[in-house]
């Protein structure tokens, strides 16, 4: 009985299913926290002077940006109140 449930295998007739690993259609979801100087808001572009910033791309990378010029395009969801910021975008953030 043993032999007869192994002759499919055998045979290549069971395939694992690929996966998609075309990073270019995957959207990546950043993260961003920390504290803030001179956001000034654009359309859908924001940009700012990091002092101490979180970021976190999930499935990517994350870090922390201290005392840098910050650029985020394709805005997403923001929270901006006073020196500090919160948000989540589709993206890497642009540190200059």
């Amino acid at each position: 009985m043993l032999f007869i449930t192994t002759i499919p295998m055998a045979a290549g007739m069971i395939e694992a299913p690929e996966e998609n690993t075309n990073e270019a259609t995957a959207l990546r979801k950043t993260i961003l926290w920390g504290i803030i100087a001179n956001p000034v808001v654009t359309g859908k572009t924001i940009t700012f002077r990091a002092i101490w910033v979180h970021y976190n791309t999930l499935g990517k990378a994350k870090g922390v940006i201290k005392f840098a010029k910050v650029i985020v395009e394709n805005q997403g969801m923001f929270k901006i109140k006073g020196n500090f910021i919160f948000g989540v975008f589709d993206g890497e953030p642009i540190i200059r």
